[in-house]
């Protein structure tokens, strides 16, 4: 059974939009993988705060905004599953090594994306 993802935008307390927020989840080719970004600040001039999860197999998106609503304040932060873990598995993936250089070749090409994305020079991971 396939369930949609989305991620909820942010409203102020009188039910508005918060018209320079971000709240999205979008699908980028990283070295020839798809792999999943959720990105979410109440701002999108603050600074990004990129988080990476744990390794294969082990994904947040799917809970992970429920604990960062703070930081959203503050930040842009970005979700991001790895090659192999949650929205970013493919079957391609199934028993494959993965290694160290492959991810952080990834980490470097995700930050090059969300850097040129929101016209940013620095993020913090």
């Amino acid at each position: 059974m396939l369930f949609r993802s989305y991620t909820p935008q942010f409203y102020n307390e009188n039910k508005q939009f918060i018209p320079n927020s971000i709240a999205t989840m979008e699908s980028v080719m990283i070295h020839n993988r798809k792999q999943t970004l959720l990105m979410r600040g109440q701002n999108v001039e603050q600074p990004i705060l990129l988080c990476c999860h744990g390794g294969p197999g082990m994904a947040q998106i799917g809970f992970i905004r429920h604990f960062q609503k703070e930081l959203e304040k503050h930040f842009i932060v970005i979700n991001w599953d790895q090659r192999g873990a949650g929205k970013s598995f493919s079957m391609k993936d199934f028993g494959a090594n993965f290694t160290i250089e492959q991810f952080v070749s990834d980490a470097k090409e995700v930050i090059q994306y969300v850097l040129k994305k929101f016209n940013k020079q620095k993020l913090f991971l």
